[in-house]
């Protein structure tokens, strides 16, 4: 700028004696030569400092406007920038727990862990316009061969999440795992993660017991708000009564990642802890005696539903516990489950339901040592007193004696006290001092209903399995509400 005023200066000053006044627009004044050239530089100088002064002003402001604006971002939002930073750099992730096992009463494993991998996406990664999610979203699809609905279904639902990484696909065989690694490596945020699933001993009856474990759905998740979308969860039998003792507590780390989202090292870490084991009073041996041998039996007699049961007598600890037919629940954490489930829950036979706990049958002979303990506390009978089963009573209609009721026993047992009734089961004995013959009076229905009641019959047990179905203890109000008839003898 300072060489262009310089030409200025040199052209005026050779032109000097060019700036006249014209003497025909000044007439009668002659011609007269501008004498004093320092008013020409005068002015110059002063159009030479007008545009310096704006010049620097522009550039005063221009230097303004950046001071003020670092004074923002360094001091006003220092915070917020900083933190902004570090969480393109370091971030907090969860680390899960590892499941608690599940032991027989011997130590041996009934339920474990196995390494498994999958494919997740990180949600501090996931880009926040939508075209670009969706295109990650393609990507992924294409190179893990799912659907790309899934895939958005799955990303969009935990992209807020951002401690926790979105499982696109499970259950990755070593090889496959491998090769969607080397794919997914310049892909930001999408990874292979080493994870676990359940794992169950096969061939011994348990999955009724044991049940399994399955991804956390809605319902479940707003039931329980410290669970993550990622969470396996117990969904039925031991696994879903027990799931808060073998969830354990998950970890958190703060790692260092690149700008691909991937981990370069660990700044800091707070262990999980691991759930805790649980021991059963079941014997898995005994368990799977129980099961070859029910199934032996149903397949002789051309059946095929059936339940087995072995408990100890002195605390009341099952040992064994066989409902058929069953199932493999290893299969709610395969690949081949949606091939598997719909064969499942549409067989007749209704292979997911526990007969064990769920059905609900006649008492059968089990009853009788009930009754006896009631005849005797009652003072109905005592163990001297003897009656003669030959094989049957018959009981007269007692409004009608001509109709008499004939009640057989499965063999004759001649001469039986209580003793030996409850040793051979005899069914006429128990006729007897239940409902009344003879010389015995028998307790009677409102006595039997008592005791029935005592021994916690028509309740549940309170066993430490979902689903269990209370049994039914018929009185007289019962039989005249539901078969509006009264409680008659025979």
């Amino acid at each position: 700028m300072n060489h262009f005023f310089r030409k200025l200066k040199k052209s005026l000053f050779r032109q000097k004696n060019n700036y006249l006044i014209d003497d025909q627009e000044y007439q009668g004044e002659g011609e007269e030569e501008i004498s004093d050239s320092s008013e020409i530089f005068v002015k110059v100088e002063n159009i030479r400092r007008s545009y310096f002064f704006w010049f620097y002003l522009v550039i005063f402001l221009i230097f303004i406007i950046l001071l003020t604006k670092l004074w923002i971002l360094q001091i006003i939002k220092g915070d917020y920038n900083r933190a902004l930073a570090e969480g393109n750099r370091i971030r907090l992730r969860n680390v899960t727990a590892a499941r608690g096992l599940i032991y027989d009463r011997n130590q041996e494993v009934l339920a474990k862990n196995i390494p498994d991998f999958a494919l997740v996406v990180y949600p501090a990664d996931i880009p926040k316009k939508e075209e670009e999610r969706d295109e990650l979203y393609r990507q992924i699809a294409e190179l893990g061969g799912l659907p790309f609905e899934k895939v958005k279904e799955k990303a969009e639902a935990g992209k807020d999440k951002y401690l926790e990484s979105i499982v696109l696909k499970e259950n990755l065989a070593h090889e496959e795992a491998l090769i969607l690694e080397e794919k997914t490596a310049k892909i930001k945020g999408v990874a292979i993660e080493k994870r676990s699933t359940r794992g169950y001993l096969t061939g011994v009856g348990l999955a009724h017991i044991l049940g399994y474990v399955g991804d956390i759905n809605e319902e479940e998740y707003q039931a329980n708000p410290s669970y993550n979308l990622n969470d396996k969860i117990g969904k039925v039998g031991l696994e879903k009564y027990y799931q808060d003792n073998l969830k354990g507590a998950e970890g958190r780390e703060q790692i260092e990642v690149d700008s691909l989202g991937r981990l370069k090292r660990i700044i800091a870490k707070r262990e999980p802890l691991a759930g805790d084991g649980l021991i059963l009073s079941l014997d898995a041996n005994l368990q799977r005696k129980a099961r070859e041998f029910l199934a032996g039996q149903l397949s002789a007699q051309k059946l095929n539903k059936g339940v087995a049961i072995v408990s100890d007598p002195r605390n009341g600890e099952i040992l064994a516990m066989v409902s058929l037919p069953d199932y493999d629940n290893n299969i709610f954490e395969s690949p081949i489950l949606k091939d598997v489930y719909p064969n499942l829950i549409n067989d007749p036979n209704q292979p997911l339901f526990n007969r064990a706990i769920s059905g609900v049958y006649p008492s059968g002979s089990t009853i009788k040592p009930v009754i006896a303990a009631a005849a005797l506390q009652e003072g109905e009978i005592t163990i001297n007193d003897w009656i003669i089963d030959k094989g049957f009573i018959e009981v007269p209609n007692q409004y009608d004696p001509s109709i008499v009721y004939r009640f057989p026993d499965w063999k004759v047992h001649g001469s039986v006290n209580i003793i030996k009734a409850i040793a051979e089961s005899c069914n006429v004995f128990f006729y007897t001092i239940g409902g009344g013959f003879d010389r015995i009076k028998g307790l009677g229905v409102e006595r039997l209903d008592k005791y029935f009641k005592l021994f916690g019959l028509g309740e549940k047990t309170g066993v430490d399995l979902d689903g269990e179905a209370k049994g039914l203890v018929p009185d007289s109000e019962w039989k005249q509400k539901n078969k509006r008839e009264p409680w008659v003898l025979g």
